[in-house]
């Protein structure tokens, strides 16, 4: 078709959540549970419309971070939700699985930081999964050089990232800071 029609659906929702976080040791588990009440989502198109339908949503996420070597952080975080009355179609589905990792580690008398993140949607990264790795060296006070890696992978099914299709991007940055006192 020539066009298709997109419903815009900005009708408020409520919310309502809970989250906590417990120290054990060298590690800080967290925890996060939500209930999305009658919320829009769009719906896979017709020839020449996509539909809106409410649903309920609840949402959950565990997560653990670990610091027990000198600086150095790795945390993990899955989160997924739950319908409580699933609408035909979705355009793509919410509700799968979600991992996110990410380390960083500090050396060279923290002039050193080394960062790795990575975002892997649904259970074999079939909805797509981004990365990103960069260093960044503190060259004097407030002067610091970046070198980093960026790659988008939309998978083999449609989800929120598929537009963007596969993506790799190295970048760099030169960044001053300056301080008044």
């Amino acid at each position: 078709e020539d066009e298709i029609d997109i419903p815009v659906d900005h009708r408020r929702y409520h919310v309502a959540g809970i989250a906590g976080a417990i120290p054990v040791s060298s590690w800080v588990l967290r925890w996060e549970a939500s209930a999305e009440l009658d919320r829009a989502l769009n719906t896979r198109p017709t020839p020449i419309s996509l539909g809106v339908e409410r649903t309920t949503l609840l949402r959950y996420l565990g997560a653990a971070t670990y610091s027990g070597i000198s600086d150095l952080t790795l945390s993990a975080e899955l989160s997924a939700s739950l319908f409580t009355d699933e609408p035909d179609d979705l355009l793509f589905p919410i509700d799968a699985p979600v991992l996110a990792l990410r380390g960083h580690y500090f050396t060279f008398d923290r002039d050193l930081e080394l960062v790795a993140v990575a975002y892997i949607n649904g259970v074999s990264a079939e909805y797509g999964w981004i990365g990103r790795a960069q260093a960044s060296y503190r060259l004097y006070d407030g002067i610091k050089a970046t070198i980093g890696y960026v790659t988008y992978q939309p998978g083999d099914e449609l989800s929120a990232i598929s537009g963007f299709g596969s993506h790799d991007r190295l970048f760099g940055q030169l960044r001053w800071d300056i301080f008044f006192e």
